[in-house]
């Protein structure tokens, strides 16, 4: 029998979801995305998933995994036409 491992790892950033600079509020910035980038290009060829997750669950994990989906897979259609979703 064959023993399956797992790897966890976590990329915690915090940004708000907003789309003009507003005072007392981080909108997400090239920094975070060279983060993002990085992170994954370490990970995705050892795991199956990958999750992003935010605190609402709509629009800012939506929008991160609309462009990790792009850059591995090519496409994000899957998050933008279930419906579920609506990344900004």
């Amino acid at each position: 029998m064959k023993t399956q491992l797992s790897l966890i790892v976590v990329l915690k950033l915090q940004f708000h979801d907003i789309e003009k600079i507003i005072d007392g509020f981080k909108a997400i910035c090239s920094k975070d995305e060279e983060k993002i980038v990085k992170f994954i290009e370490a990970y995705k060829d050892q795991v199956e998933s990958i999750r992003v997750q935010c605190e609402a669950g709509i629009s800012r994990s939506a929008g991160v995994a609309c462009g990790i989906s792009l850059a591995i897979n090519g496409e994000d259609t899957d998050i933008w036409s279930s419906g579920k979703y609506s990344p900004n």
